[in-house]
């Protein structure tokens, strides 16, 4: 009989402690998801850079159409795409401060130069076209890459972010092709 009793305390104690010990894929699954929500927010900083990094570019690319360029429609396209990439920088610099993502301040160094490259070269209609392909080159990278990672951007204002921009790119991107086409 003492050894009933202590075989059912023992079956109490030991269901009580399988009452107490946590779910191990509970805690599986919450770890899991932490590390994965970390590695998210990294992608989503990476992303963040890199599309300032290539707005960047663009503003870096339209200088010298706006400084010396006698082609009206050209100057009109580079004035309107300084423009509207300088608010959109705005708008994905304002994204990265309120994340905490630290951004560039400028273009990359090479692409400084390849700007200052284009500038020495000699005024003529190949500049003006070789201008043009760039641009839509740059636009297209943008527009391609913020199409590419909507889905998998973790942080819904940073898909809202995108889906704001991408209307723009788009537009600038038709315009460009119109104007190569003529």
């Amino acid at each position: 009989m003492r050894n009933i009793f202590k075989l059912f305390l023992v079956l109490i104690l030991a269901a009580s402690a399988c009452q107490d010990k946590p779910d191990s894929k509970a805690i599986a699954e919450e770890k899991n998801k932490k590390t994965l929500d970390a590695r998210a927010a990294e992608k989503d900083a990476q992303f963040v850079v890199h599309t300032v990094s290539a707005n960047y570019a663009v503003v870096e690319w339209t200088t010298p159409q706006l400084k010396v360029n006698q082609n009206r429609a050209v100057r009109d396209i580079a004035f309107k795409l300084q423009r509207d990439h300088m608010q959109l920088l705005d708008r994905w610099k304002d994204y990265a401060k309120k994340n905490n993502i630290l951004t560039p301040d400028s273009s990359v160094a090479a692409v400084k130069q390849a700007v200052k490259k284009y500038a020495a070269r000699s005024s003529d209609s190949l500049k003006a076209k070789t201008w043009v392909n760039e641009m839509l080159e740059q636009e297209g990278k943008i527009l391609s890459k913020m199409e590419d990672y909507l889905d998998d951007a973790g942080d819904p204002a940073l898909k809202l972010l995108m889906q704001e921009a991408l209307p723009v790119i788009r537009v600038n991107r038709d315009q460009l092709m119109m104007l190569k086409s003529k």
